[in-house]
């Protein structure tokens, strides 16, 4: 009888310890989602930004930095945002995008704005980050077609800091998260959706996610499915970025601010395929569902 016992707890030990898949200890091919009805991608890429801390090293792990190229619309005043490394820093383990205060209407007013080396095909791409509370500027994470010249993809999500909590009193846009995506025939045709925050944005940190997955887009918040356009999403590879940006235009970002504006990044998570969704899932060779990763 003490045998079987011991026995036993040997196995209950065992079994506990063995991980879900014991064949996946690589993560060679791939990753399965369990937050996410269980997707799967065959890469990640995590960058925390406590120790990616400064230009250099965030350009080699897989960044370009927008030196004076336009970021997002222009105001009908001539305004618009452009982007400089200038703005971009790292404080206490985070990454800073800035939009430095009182610059002036009617012209550039710069910003800050990193982009993925890597083009996507698809995948669930998170950002967690903590908002400026400042008005006047657009704080984003969106991916963006390769080829803007011949398609228009974009999956945005656009944080406007004139109405997080409550509507823009100028121009009556309504509260919450801004989800747009754009149609990938370059024709401009567009859905949007508002969600409404559930809590403040700018009093902690939070993860702010595009999942651009097969049979359409789903954005979520701190890991739960909000809201999401049902129409246009993306088909075509894209980038994936980051920015922090004023045009001055009073009716989408307002601004510019009279403060800074300092959106600050703790980390970023991509698990996802270079392929074009028509080819998901895309399995390494020699791979199966069954051998990846369960995260």
């Amino acid at each position: 009888m003490l045998l079987v016992t011991i026995l036993i707890s040997i196995f209950t030990v065992l079994a506990i310890a063995t991980p879900l898949n014991p064949r996946a200890t690589s993560c060679s091919c791939g990753y399965v989602l369990t937050k996410y009805n269980n997707v799967y991608f065959p890469k990640s890429l995590t960058v925390s930004f406590d120790k990616v801390n400064s230009l250099s090293a965030l350009q080699a792990a897989g960044f370009e930095i927008n030196t004076g190229w336009q970021m997002g619309t222009s105001a009908e005043d001539g305004g618009y945002a452009l982007g400089s490394s200038k703005n971009i820093g790292f404080k206490d383990g985070y990454l800073t995008l800035t939009v430095p205060g009182g610059q002036k209407k009617g012209k550039s007013i710069t910003g800050a704005e990193i982009s993925t080396k890597t083009i996507f095909g698809g995948g669930i791409f998170t950002m967690n980050a903590q908002l400026s509370k400042v008005p006047g500027t657009v704080q984003s994470m969106f991916s963006y077609t390769s080829n803007y010249e011949k398609f228009g993809d974009e999956q945005d999500i656009e944080l406007l800091a004139s109405s997080f909590l409550t509507a823009n009193p100028d121009n009556g846009t309504p509260p919450g998260i801004e989800l747009t995506n754009y149609a990938p025939d370059n024709s401009g045709n567009n859905e949007e959706t508002i969600v409404p925050f559930p809590n403040n944005p700018t009093e902690g940190f939070n993860n702010y996610t595009i999942g651009w997955i097969k049979g359409g887009t789903q954005y979520y918040y701190n890991g739960k499915a909000i809201n999401s356009p049902k129409k246009y999403s993306s088909i075509n590879p894209s980038y994936i970025i980051l920015n922090n940006w004023s045009s001055g235009d009073p009716n989408f970002s307002m601004g510019p601010p009279a403060q800074d504006s300092v959106l600050k990044v703790k980390s970023v998570t991509f698990y996802y395929q270079t392929q074009a969704l028509t080819s998901y899932p895309a399995y390494p060779s020699g791979c199966t569902q069954a051998k990846a990763c369960v995260v």
